[in-house]
């Protein structure tokens, strides 16, 4: 599992411009929702999401190309057998 971490300030302000909810709509949510420990703790890849969309997308791109090396992996070492 992969897990994107955030700060709440972080959450809360892209939710605001994304959805148009007010804060206390947004927080009310967020209380309802796994914490980020709890995912820490389930995750087998974590990405650190505290700097701008820009990263946040850089980021995403590295875990892609090193999922996808990794399955190339699996797939040749699986033919050799």
């Amino acid at each position: 599992m992969i897990t994107i971490i955030s700060s709440q300030k972080n959450i809360i302000k892209r939710i605001i411009k994304r959805d148009n909810l007010n804060e206390n709509q947004i927080i009310n949510r967020l209380k309802n929702q796994i914490s980020n420990k709890k995912r820490k703790k389930r995750s087998n890849l974590i990405i650190h999401n505290y700097l701008s969309t820009y990263h946040l997308k850089n980021q995403a791109k590295k875990t892609h190309r090193l999922l996808k090396k990794l399955i190339i992996q699996k797939n040749q070492y699986g033919e050799r057998r």
